[in-house]
């Protein structure tokens, strides 16, 4: 993966230790297999792109959430890298594209950028845990929601 900020002006991919597929970088992920379906697959960089960050995002960036209803979906948020490894923050933003927000907007039934939710420490489904709802959720919002804000 690259970071969400760089400096191309002077090659520069240092400044920023932030990942995310969100705003701001999504676009850069959705070009690369594009770029190999136009050119026939003659250049196989871009694929060998794709495939190297995709890797990265599937074991730092998916998560599967605990929802009461055990909802089938994937969800993505930001990570850090911090001394040379990979973390997810301890309180997890997620910024969700028009998509995602019709999914949340279901379930909390409000216009949701940026929220919390409950997540499986894999991609395998993961019961639902009454006694960490309990001590984490936002008990206002539907089951599995922490918290959310809306910055309007």
């Amino acid at each position: 993966m690259w970071p969400t900020f760089f400096d191309m002006e002077n090659l520069d991919l240092s400044q920023d230790n932030g990942f995310t597929l969100g705003a701001l970088a999504d676009s850069l992920y959705e070009m690369l297999p594009k770029m190999y379906a136009l050119l026939g697959g003659l250049e196989p960089v871009y694929e060998k792109l794709y495939r190297d960050a995709m890797e990265t995002v599937t074991k730092y960036v998916v998560f599967l959430p605990i929802v009461f209803d055990q909802v089938d979906i994937l969800f993505s948020r930001s990570a850090y890298v911090a001394e040379n490894s990979m973390r997810t923050p301890p309180e997890i933003i997620f910024r969700i594209d028009p998509l995602f927000s019709l999914f949340a907007n279901a379930l909390v039934s409000d216009s949701l950028q940026t929220f919390e939710l409950l997540s499986c420490s894999t991609l395998e489904a993961c019961e639902w845990d009454e006694k960490e709802w309990q001590e984490k959720g936002g008990h206002a919002l539907k089951k599995g929601f922490q918290n959310v804000r809306d910055p309007r």
